[in-house]
């Protein structure tokens, strides 16, 4: 609808290049040309493993000071691997839900019925809080929806670096059935397809995480193993380390 846009998108199709190239280069954009033509044509998920390769590599990814928290739906993981971590590293692991819990002297289910889901995330948003400003690291559980209270993530995200713990649907489904609590999906024939449907809206804000970490067909060994090796870097990083929290 734009004429002049029009006009000069007919001029660099006769050039052969792109309406990119002939606009003006702001200064932010990267030095190095080879490597700003390779970002360009990039994927969203892959910009995010290109970032993650350059963090690791040179150290530019300045790890929030808080702790780590762990993203991810019920039956990945988060609860046994979380507990294995604090037994290994001596740093708190807590679980945002049961401290919301206790603080209220009430279940999670009775506060969303009572104050329903708006009244529930703004407890979380002021457990978070209060957990964030207590001195000392922690590992944090989050619920499965908590990218939902999109907030609250972004307040999570500025102070802990963030580990999605991943598995597959019949993972998920089979972990929770072991665990003989299938809450809302109980009862459902069409339980794994709702299943793979909540998956699929969370796994967006889960996909925002710093690290992943995915449990799928892997023992809690090898699977903790690498959580140790994610964590322990952050939960003692600068004035902090193993031989000062003994």
């Amino acid at each position: 609808a734009n004429v002049s846009l029009n006009v000069l998108n007919r001029i660099v199709a006769e050039l052969g290049t792109s309406i990119a190239c002939v606009l003006p280069r702001s200064k932010e954009r990267i030095r190095h040309e080879p490597l700003n033509r390779l970002l360009t044509s990039l994927q969203d998920d892959e910009l995010e493993q290109v970032f993650r390769l350059v963090s690791s590599k040179f150290e530019t990814h300045v790890h929030p000071g808080k702790g780590v928290a762990l993203l991810g739906m019920r039956g990945a993981g988060k609860t046994s691997l979380g507990s294995s971590l604090s037994d290994l590293s001596g740093i708190p692991f807590v679980r945002l839900t049961q401290e919301i819990a206790q603080h209220n002297n009430m279940t999670v289910g009775e506060l969303i019925e009572l104050r329903g889901i708006n009244g529930f995330r703004r407890l979380e948003r002021e457990t978070l809080e209060t957990i964030t400003s207590q001195p000392g690291k922690v590992i944090l559980e989050t619920s499965g929806g908590f990218v939902g209270n999109t907030e609250s993530f972004a307040f999570l995200r500025e102070h802990f670096t963030t580990i999605w713990i991943k598995a597959g649907p019949e993972e998920h489904m089979q972990r929770v059935i072991d665990q003989n609590d299938l809450r809302p999906m109980a009862g459902r024939s069409s339980a794994m397809s709702d299943l793979k449907t909540l998956l699929a809206e969370r796994e967006p804000g889960y996909r925002q995480a710093d690290h992943v970490l995915d449990t799928s067909g892997r023992p809690e060994r090898d699977c903790l193993g690498e959580l140790t090796e994610l964590a322990c870097p952050i939960l003692y990083r600068k004035t902090e380390n193993r031989a000062a929290a003994e």
